[in-house]
């Protein structure tokens, strides 16, 4: 039977990894490793990271049956574990619960409420929960009411459990995007495009969005350096298959063999 040792092995290898299924199968093993030895703490600390992990690098279903381990968890006993790394875990899930169809929109405004309390009782800023109120209101196609939620998310204080400047930009970008509105799409890329704000997903995910948009309005030798580059830093990775759809659909119009390169270089990545 693997021990204590064991975990500790596992979990330190897994910290060594970039974002992957490498390192999500470590942290699974390191998860089970904890179960059954009965480490209640370290099996909680492995699911955090599976959350995190899965999140990123594609796999949502795992990252939901984690959380749902870790809430249940933290209900049962509280006082012996970390809110923050809870709250965090719960927005990571929320951003991608609408791309579950088996899932219902009662159940993730059930969700969407439950977080937006637990928020409140720990005395964090509420411009987390409209945030994600506007995103997810997006999601199920509701503009009005995403717009509403957008109204009020901008005019609160930041803290430290907000998502980062380039994630919100990004999705204000998708907002004018599903309203129709290039023009304000591109001006609200520009702080991504310009290099004022970036993270781990941004300006990637921003570089496949603005190309419709741009052929749209004409500009498509604008695209075609936007399309070249966010191609590069999104290629063979399967968290961005939405990007590798926008990059589709601009090729398709403009440069279809170029556009067969693409899908015959991340067939095996995006299925």
């Amino acid at each position: 039977m693997k021990t204590e040792m064991d975990f500790e092995e596992l979990m330190d290898e897994a910290y060594g990894l970039p974002n992957g299924p490498a390192k999500l199968g470590m942290l699974e093993e390191a998860a089970r490793v904890a179960d059954v030895n009965g480490m209640e703490e370290e099996a909680y600390e492995a699911r955090s990271e599976i959350v995190e992990t899965a999140t990123f690098c594609g796999y949502p279903m795992k990252a939901l049956i984690a959380f749902s381990w870790q809430l249940g968890k933290f209900d049962q006993q509280p006082e012996e574990y970390d809110e923050e790394t809870l709250m965090w875990s719960y927005k990571w899930i929320l951003g991608k619960m609408p791309d579950f169809p088996e899932i219902s929109r009662e159940k993730i405004l059930v969700l969407l409420e439950d977080f937006g309390r637990r928020f409140k009782s720990y005395g964090y800023s509420e411009r987390s929960y409209w945030y994600y109120r506007f995103r997810i209101f997006m999601d199920f196609g509701e503009l009005e009411e995403a717009g509403r939620s957008y109204d009020r998310f901008r005019t609160m204080d930041r803290d430290f459990m907000s998502d980062c400047e380039a994630c919100e930009q990004d999705e204000i970008m998708r907002y004018f995007l599903l309203k129709g509105d290039d023009e304000k799409v591109l001006e609200a890329a520009q702080p991504i495009l310009k290099g004022r704000m970036s993270c781990a997903e941004i300006p990637h995910l921003t570089l496949s969005e603005i190309l419709m948009p741009l052929y749209r309005l004409g500009r498509t030798a604008e695209a075609d350096k936007h399309q070249t580059k966010g191609y590069r830093l999104i290629k063979g990775q399967n968290d961005f298959v939405q990007s590798f759809a926008e990059q589709m659909d601009y090729l398709t119009r403009t440069n279809p063999a170029k556009g067969i390169d693409v899908l015959e270089e991340n067939t095996g990545v995006c299925c």
